[in-house]
């Protein structure tokens, strides 16, 4: 089988991975996205070590695909499908949104790849799924009947609590009363500000830096109530884009953060704030919630794009 070179581009990491045959191995490479001006540097640099060239390439990006071209949502990359296939002399090139390759990998995951977190516990993965993806920033896809799959960008949208103490947060997170959106408190690198907003005093001391936050639940009270507030709020808004996308096939929680967390991300009370949807709590009580303990699902999305025949466009990303 030809050799085919996997990327996964986030906004803080991006990760790199050769298929030779029907699966994806774990990343052969990765680097800090900020330690490299674009992502031609990066690859040429993954080229360089390789000393070959991928008969095709497949990239998920961390940003809205639009035209073939991605901007990164929170890094400054920008990558071009057609500059990049034209400029490495790269047969066949897919670019997709990151979470629009985790969504394409749903089918193609095991059983054990998922951690049951609400709902029936063995309903088989079935569109219409949405998928959450939490990191640097806050994505979102939904794979759709036909394994169609359309990228989102739910995690630009306004976000707001009609709690009067959440309220009280989330203000702290927009001073001047400008837009705030769901990533701003949503993402894993949100626990940071979270934990600054909740403790008054933090602002003449050392910042805590957003990983370090989960290890210090048992010792510190403030990151005790971050780690609280953070699942109740991402319940909520789980609950809320599932009612908004029909997801009844599922939802499917990605990213490293949730996994690396462990016990300090309370599951309990997230499930229960993503049922609090008054006379709509049975209906999102019947779609199965699963955190995708998979490491780099993205990969298995790539595979995917890259298994029709040349020529052939696949959904969220054409193959030059």
């Amino acid at each position: 089988m030809p050799l085919h070179l996997l990327a996964d581009i986030g906004g803080t990491h991006c990760r790199f991975t050769w298929r030779c045959d029907d699966a994806a191995p774990p990343p052969s490479w990765q680097c800090a996205t900020g330690a490299y001006p674009s992502f031609e540097n990066a690859l040429s640099h993954v080229l360089t070590m390789a000393g070959r060239a991928p008969a095709a390439l497949a990239i998920a990006a961390a940003g809205p695909v639009t035209a073939d071209i991605c901007h990164l949502t929170n890094a400054s990359w920008t990558i071009n499908r057609a500059n990049i296939a034209a400029h490495f002399r790269i047969p066949r090139v897919a670019l997709v949104n990151d979470l629009a390759a985790v969504a394409h990998s749903l089918p193609h995951l095991p059983a054990s790849a998922f951690r049951h977190l609400g709902g029936p516990e063995h309903a088989a993965m079935a569109p219409p799924a949405l998928v959450l993806g939490i990191g640097t920033g806050l994505g979102s896809a939904i794979l759709a009947p036909g394994n169609n799959v359309i990228a989102c960008e739910g995690g630009q949208a306004d976000w707001a609590s009609s709690d009067p103490a959440e309220a009280a947060v989330l203000q702290k997170l927009k001073p001047g009363g400008q837009h705030l959106p769901a990533e701003s408190a949503l993402a894993a690198s949100a626990l940071g500000r979270l934990y600054a907003a909740l403790a008054p005093t933090a602002a003449s001391s050392p910042p805590i830096a957003a990983p370090d936050i989960p290890g210090r639940v048992a010792s510190d009270p403030v990151a005790a109530q971050t780690m609280q507030l953070y699942a109740q709020m991402l319940g909520r808004y789980a609950g809320n884009a599932v009612l908004m996308t029909g997801a009844r096939g599922g939802l499917y929680i990605a990213g490293d953060a949730l996994n690396a967390w462990g016990t300090a991300f309370d599951a309990c009370l997230f499930y229960r704030c993503f049922l609090a949807k008054g006379r709509f709590s049975a209906y999102l009580g019947a779609i199965p919630v699963k955190l995708i303990t998979a490491p780099d699902p993205a990969f298995a999305g790539l595979n995917a794009l890259l298994a029709p025949a040349d020529g052939e466009a696949a959904a969220e990303g054409r193959l030059a």
